[in-house]
């Protein structure tokens, strides 16, 4: 792939340099983008002047791409501070960009309530945080926008916070909607807005930078860059080594009915009832089913995966609809009972996060007296799910007051020592 993407804007038609960026794409756009790059080729750079500072073995290139690239600042000598790559242009030409004014975003964001969406110089707030390019749409077939994504996450923050704040979040970005570049990203760099922080976390003795946000600011800040989808870890920042919920994830082949899967979720339920643990369920914004046990921090990750496990092989071991392992080729016609959710740094979507996907649906968090044969999880999405929150109560409410513990009995029942 690439190491970093040097940079240039036009002034009277003459380009100049204005820095590199290094962050904002992982191994594929990486490759995807030297592919590009290597069909544009020549011997010498386009740069009216070379930059002082340019490293040996650049690769020079036609200046015809067009890229956007998030950045904190100018500095003295005209290059771009903290810049994060956000995907291609193809609606300009590169001969049209000039050099961008950027205003800080600590003008720019507010860590108020939600306010109406103000529109400002091509620009609108929601929630005092600036949304560039509203119009984006991010959802092609249904058309809707990026404002619209924004919007939705303002409506449901109050539900969503509680499960993403404070934790080591994995994103999904499509910052060119969901028919473009989409990529799974772990790191922001979160000196780039006063509302990202770095969570601290270091795994195998490593400081990684994993981000985390706090509030609805970060929230909405984490749209303004494209994010679609957030996948936070089991755990808060601040123990990551005790996780504080335990997740099965229901994940069925295609060809299976509904009716199937929600039995599925059922019987998952009556096994923990069984072993004392009450449990909270959501769809997954696709086929699937979560079946979520919120856990008082007391046992490790190893302890609380080896409890998924044996409740996933029990499963299977009793009915040959589940399955208990990944392997692709034993899934064909059955249920996918999922534990690997349960581990140091391993994900899952986010009750009420969108998904980048066809309909824009989300992770909805359901009653049990919901699940029935003729539930539609697709029903619920980014413009349903915000009225439906304003007629009833959110079935989730209660899950952050409820933590369990895996009682010895019930470590013994199911084969784990601690």
């Amino acid at each position: 792939g690439i190491g970093a993407l040097l940079l240039g804007y036009y002034d009277n038609g003459r380009l100049v340099y204005s820095g590199k960026v290094g962050t904002g794409f992982d191994a594929e756009t990486s490759r995807r983008l030297r592919a590009r790059l290597d069909a544009l080729t020549q011997d010498r750079p386009a740069y009216a002047e070379m930059p002082a500072d340019m490293r040996r073995g650049a690769v020079w290139v036609k200046p015809e791409l067009v890229c956007e690239v998030a950045f904190s600042e100018w500095t003295p000598d005209g290059r771009l501070r903290h810049p994060s790559y956000q995907g291609l242009r193809e609606d300009k030409p590169a001969r049209d960009i000039g050099r961008e004014q950027v205003a800080p975003e600590a003008q720019a964001m507010q860590q108020d309530n939600p306010k109406p969406s103000r529109r400002r110089a091509g620009n609108i707030e929601i929630g005092g945080v600036k949304i560039s390019h509203p119009d984006r749409v991010l959802w092609p077939q249904e058309g809707y926008t990026k404002q619209q994504m924004a919007e939705y996450y303002a409506a449901v923050a109050d539900h969503i916070l509680p499960h993403v704040a404070e934790r080591p979040l994995s994103m999904v970005r499509c910052p060119d909607g969901i028919d473009g570049q989409c990529f799974f990203q772990r790191h922001i760099a979160h000196d780039m807005s006063p509302h990202l922080y770095d969570t601290g976390v270091a795994v195998k003795g490593r400081d990684e930078d994993y981000m985390m946000i706090r509030d609805q600011a970060g929230l909405l800040t984490l749209a303004q860059w494209g994010v679609i989808e957030l996948h936070p870890w089991g755990c808060r920042a601040d123990r990551p080594d005790l996780p504080d919920r335990l997740i099965l994830d229901l994940d069925p082949d295609p060809d299976l009915s509904w009716a199937q899967v929600a039995a599925g979720a059922r019987e998952a339920r009556r096994r923990l009832e069984a072993l004392g643990l009450r449990s909270w369920l959501k769809t997954t914004g696709g086929k699937g089913l979560h079946v979520v046990v919120p856990l008082q921090r007391r046992h490790g990750w190893p302890v609380v995966k080896a409890f998924a496990r044996a409740v996933a092989e029990a499963m299977a071991a009793d009915d040959p609809l589940y399955i208990a392992h990944a392997r692709k080729a034993d899934r064909k016609g059955r249920i996918f009972v999922d534990y690997l959710r349960n581990d140091l740094t391993a994900t899952a979507v986010a009750p009420f996060s969108l998904r980048a996907r066809p309909g824009a649906p989300a992770s909805t968090p359901l009653d049990w007296t919901d699940l029935t044969d003729e539930l539609r999880p697709r029903d619920f999405n980014i413009l349903t799910l915000p009225p439906l929150l304003s007629k009833r109560a959110d079935p989730w409410s209660t899950f952050r007051d409820a933590p369990q513990t895996l009682t010895t009995e019930a470590l013994r029942t199911m084969g784990i020592k601690t």
